[in-house]
């Protein structure tokens, strides 16, 4: 049981950090679109992480 346990917490930590990548990746996309500054950059993830975090 416990071996199954670790199996699906290490797949369901995998999936989060894809969706994650793919997530970081889309508003970097957006961003390269406006040329925003990185200030701007880390003020956006800040928001993105504090509303992912809840």
């Amino acid at each position: 049981m416990a071996e199954i346990d670790e199996t699906f917490r290490r797949l369901l930590i995998e999936a989060v950090a894809e969706q994650r990548k793919k997530r970081v990746e889309t508003l970097r996309k957006a961003f390269a679109a406006r040329k925003a500054t990185v200030s701007e950059i880390l003020e956006a993830l800040e928001i993105y992480e504090k509303k992912e975090s809840k």
